[in-house]
């Protein structure tokens, strides 16, 4: 988060910033500006918002209300976060509802109404807080209290990302993709197959000259293998889709999937990889890791590093990472020729696939290539700590 607000000497931290702003958001649009998502029957994750001011998870009580950061209620309500240093207001904002703010006064602005506020927002410690009571009543969502905890519990409609000023919303039941620049009102720009189970989130980069890769993680359920994530991308081109990719993890490893290759958005799929120009959404070249490490097809894989000769790539199911010369198809466990002989023992004796049991796999952490000389982290625990271990692959 930057520090982006200044007032009075003090600095408010938001979410996003919004860049320019020659036009304000406070009035920019009325009550009907705003694009209503259709309603869809799916059933959404419940969430629950735990503010505990006795914890100090950054809630605060003042004349006996309690108040949040708004960007914490940006991040757990999915909401774009704008400012207008020019109106001093602070505005959230999804495909439903706009929210604006102003500290120190007692009146908020939704969706083109003004509503009052049982008390004025605040700026504390270069925050600006706002009732959280308030934000529940705006949206419907049932409030409760136990102790010292103030429990929120809702479901988002949405899951949102954001780049520079430019906001995107996904509506987690149906897939529809809305935009925004933050001085217009969010526009549904396609539909992307994806549906959120549990606790999204999208983060958005930029790749080519006018490219966008939103990915989106869905963490839902847990049984006998562990919890779920699915990994969904989208490639958009000026706000449209080019192409799409998802893979779904079980388990407790970390996912540590290479973003990139020559400026190459390298996405998953299944158990394959594709690397693509980010331009035109053309498939560059294309891994089947299953093939490639000789695994089973139904896994999920890590792609830990991409180059023209060699391959890092972890079965999900195993964590152990394993090199693959791109020419000769040779592969490498790497655990082998890295790992004293003691750890290699314990790791083939407690193998449990996919982190069962507290099983975590070998450990090992890319770091660099330098020639053919790779190096990897890794936690040492008879020195309890972490240590620099080398492979050249040119001695296989």
């Amino acid at each position: 988060m930057r520090a982006i607000w200044k007032r009075a000497g003090l600095k408010l931290g938001l979410a996003v910033l919004l860049l320019g702003g020659a036009q304000a958001l406070c009035g920019a649009w009325g009550t009907n500006g705003i694009a209503a998502a259709a309603d869809n029957e799916t059933v959404l994750p419940q969430n629950v918002w735990y503010a505990d001011p006795a914890a100090k998870d950054g809630s605060i009580i003042r004349q006996g209300k309690i108040l949040v950061p708004v960007r914490t209620a940006a991040l757990q309500l999915q909401m774009g976060l704008y400012r207008n240093a020019a109106a001093h207001t602070v505005t959230l904002l999804n495909p439903v509802h706009r929210i604006v703010f102003q500290p120190g006064v007692r009146t908020a602005v939704v969706d083109g109404k003004k509503a009052g506020l049982d008390m004025a927002p605040v700026i504390v410690n270069g925050s600006l807080y706002v009732p959280f009571r308030f934000l529940a009543q705006t949206f419907g969502y049932p409030l409760g209290k136990r102790d010292s905890q103030y429990i929120m519990t809702f479901r988002n409609p949405y899951s949102e990302g954001q780049f520079g000023s430019e906001t995107y919303w996904m509506n987690n039941a149906g897939g529809d993709l809305y935009y925004s620049n933050g001085t217009t009102a969010p526009a549904r720009i396609g539909k992307l197959d994806m549906r959120i189970q549990g606790l999204g989130g999208i983060s958005v980069e930029k790749t080519g000259k006018h490219s966008i890769l939103l990915t989106v993680r869905d963490n839902y359920g847990e049984d006998i293998m562990g919890a779920h994530t699915d990994v969904y991308q989208a490639l958009l081109l000026n706000n449209r889709v080019l192409t799409e990719s998802k893979v779904n993890y079980t388990g407790s490893f970390n996912i540590n999937n290479v973003k990139s290759y020559e400026g190459d958005p390298v996405m998953i799929d299944g158990s394959s990889a594709k690397r693509v120009d980010p331009d035109t959404g053309r498939t560059v070249k294309t891994y089947d890791m299953a093939a490639l490490t000789g695994g089973n097809p139904k896994d999920s894989y890590d792609l830990e590093y991409v180059s023209d000769d060699i391959l890092l790539i972890r079965p999900f199911s195993t964590s152990m990472l394993t090199a693959v010369d791109l020419e000769t198809k040779q592969t490498t466990a790497l655990y082998k020729k890295l790992l004293p002989d003691d750890q290699q023992k314990w790791l083939e004796a407690t193998a449990a696939p996919n982190g069962a049991n507290g099983y975590q796999g070998d450990g090992l952490l890319f770091v660099k290539r330098a020639g053919n000389g790779f190096e990897f982290q890794w936690y040492d625990p008879k020195l309890r700590k972490k240590v620099i271990l080398k492979w050249d692959d040119s001695n296989r």
